[in-house]
């Protein structure tokens, strides 16, 4: 089975995003302004990439329900790690329900954003 580039470049921007996120959280405030940034454009740039390779699949094929449903997922959950995420960087003490929230949503769309790129990738 030979592995399409973007696969390699989405799960590499997921790999990061998640090392960054690690970083911060243990970092703590004033958070690393760099790392910060990096975790945020790489959020971005993974939920992009993902929802173009969606697209370009469903031109070759319409796109099974379950394709549909698992980008659906991966996009809502990413637009929610924006907004706690940015809720979490710009408050001087988030609530902890906020960052537990914000940790558990992250390895879900990890694991849903893996699924929707292997059920995107799968037919090609």
């Amino acid at each position: 089975m030979i592995i399409p580039p973007r696969a390699v470049i989405i799960a590499s921007g997921l790999l990061v995003m998640v090392l960054t996120g690690l970083r911060l959280t243990r970092a703590g405030r004033p958070y690393p302004v760099l790392v910060l940034a990096l975790h945020k454009l790489l959020s971005l740039g993974v939920l992009v990439l993902l929802i173009h390779t969606a697209m370009q699949v469903h031109r070759m094929a319409p796109l099974s329900r379950s394709e549909m449903v698992t980008t659906a997922v991966t996009t809502f959950l990413s637009l929610g790690l924006a907004a706690s995420g940015g809720l979490l960087s710009g408050r001087a003490q988030a609530p902890r329900a906020l960052k537990v929230g914000h940790h558990v949503a992250g390895y879900l769309s990890v694991i849903a954003t893996g699924v929707a790129l292997y059920l995107l990738l799968a037919g090609i």
